[in-house]
């Protein structure tokens, strides 16, 4: 888990703010491979613990502005995601977010404007969570959320949406008080507490007199550019091969790119039957000509799944079955 990138950050008032408070408690949580940033913004004292693999950017004598990055911007910038978020947000002000493509949450603290601001991607695939506690804001991302400090009081709704859903809804947490941040927006933190405005909305227009044959073009090309962006430079690709139309259109888009090394995966449940996941991810990639490796999902044990789920990965972003595949497919790869 140390080895995951995340960050915390504690943000508090400069004037009425618990003085060292929050950097105390915040030390205390840092492991041995951590490290613990500082940077002040307007009216704003910050503080960041984050895994030794976090990009960050500005944090030296002279700077006025501090970035951090968690995730992958694509394409991949030449000198990291951190650097080029600064250098781009030295051109464009906060605007930049809007041009920026990936799986990503990020930190912008502009001791000039005096702003903090916290952003995440389109669709919130990485996300951020913020809580007051103790006259501080706390952020933090899914893998430092087994740090955030908060009350501790159980949210009844949130938990019961991770146990039948799969995936905390509306915005809450397991936890009363701790919400996740909206997805597409940057979120400024301000006296008065946390203001959100997006910066990408995905609602369709009309197509007016558009042909549906030229639609079809259009949304071929995005896909195909998507994933193309998202291409390693180096070595194979691995598909998580389901049967439904995400995975599917990637393989396709992957097959129609001619992209060498493709490798599939999918989960076998405990039961299967002829028209399962497994099933169909099994003919999809036998007519794209890709192999498929196939793994054991889980052994039925509710408890255990639960527990695996909290222990490697706080249950929060989604709760998810194929507990046993992560390990399977961790030593498949390392064979390779």
């Amino acid at each position: 888990m140390r080895g995951r990138p995340f960050f915390l950050a504690a943000v508090e008032d400069r004037l009425s703010g618990p003085g060292e408070v929050a950097r105390e408690r915040i030390s205390r949580l840092a492991g041995p491979d951590d490290r613990l940033l500082t940077a002040t913004a307007g009216g704003f004292r910050c503080h960041f613990l984050v895994s030794e693999s976090t990009r960050v950017a500005g944090f030296h004598e002279g700077s006025d502005i501090r970035v951090i990055v968690v995730g992958e911007v694509y394409p991949d910038p030449a000198g990291g995601e951190a650097e080029a978020c600064l250098r781009a947000y030295e051109r464009q002000g906060i605007g930049f977010l809007e041009s920026l493509h990936g799986s990503f949450c990020l930190v912008v603290a502009d001791d000039q404007l005096g702003t903090v601001r916290f952003a995440t991607d389109p669709v919130n695939t990485r996300k951020i969570m913020f809580g007051e506690h103790e006259g501080a804001a706390w952020f933090s991302t899914s893998h430092g959320f087994r740090l955030h400090p908060c009350s501790g009081r159980p949210d009844p709704a949130g938990l019961a949406h991770c146990l039948v859903n799969g995936v905390p809804m509306n915005g809450r947490t397991p936890f009363d008080g701790v919400r996740v941040l909206d997805r597409a927006s940057g979120h400024e933190v301000t006296k008065r507490g946390v203001t959100s405005r997006t910066y990408w909305d995905d609602r369709p227009v009309p197509s007016n007199a558009r042909s549906l044959e030229s639609i079809k073009l259009d949304l071929k090309d995005a896909l195909f550019s998507a994933v193309e962006r998202r291409l390693p430079s180096t070595g194979d690709v691995c598909v998580s091969l389901s049967g439904g139309y995400d995975s599917t259109v990637m393989l396709g888009a992957l097959q129609g790119l001619a992209v060498p090394g493709v490798r599939c995966y999918t989960y076998e449940k405990p039961t299967e039957t002829a028209r399962s996941d497994v099933a169909v991810a099994r003919q999809t990639a036998a007519v794209a000509g890709y192999p498929l490796t196939e793994l054991h999902a889980y052994q039925d044990d509710v408890h255990r799944v639960i527990d695996e789920n909290v222990r490697r990965g706080n249950g929060l972003t989604r709760l998810v079955v194929e507990t046993d595949t992560w390990t399977s497919l961790r030593d498949l790869l390392r064979s390779d």
